[in-house]
């Protein structure tokens, strides 16, 4: 029995540690040239920001709470509605998000967002 736990102990440390000294690539070393921001080559249609205004425009037959948020329901926003009154507002929106829920009164609508405005109607 100890000789078979000897076995499975020496097995065990050979298989942890034989993957471990295996040799870096060397492509991955040579891709990593630039060590400081101004050696970087970015293109300059490239977006360093993460957030986005967006301005919304909301109408509605009712008078409610509404609510913006992300397709996981985390809120962006919650205002109030008054029947027949445009609602603006600019909402702070992460530069990954491509669409929004809005919700009024049990009534959801899933959004896209195409641009930097949002033009939606609740009935």
């Amino acid at each position: 029995m100890k000789k078979v736990s000897l076995f499975i102990a020496l097995l065990l440390i050979a298989l942890l540690t034989f993957p471990s000294c295996r040799k870096m690539d060397k492509k991955a070393e040579e891709s990593a040239s630039a060590e400081r921001m101004d050696e970087l080559t970015v293109t300059p249609a490239f977006s360093w920001g993460t957030a986005r205004a967006v301005e919304f425009s909301l109408t509605s037959a009712k008078n409610g709470a509404v609510y913006i948020r992300n397709s996981k329901g985390d809120c962006f926003h919650k205002g109030m509605l008054s029947t027949g009154e445009l609602y603006t507002i600019s909402v702070m929106i992460p530069s990954a998000v491509s669409e929004v829920k809005l919700t009024q009164n049990g009534t959801s609508a899933v959004v896209p967002i195409t641009g930097d405005k949002v033009t939606y109607r609740f009935n």
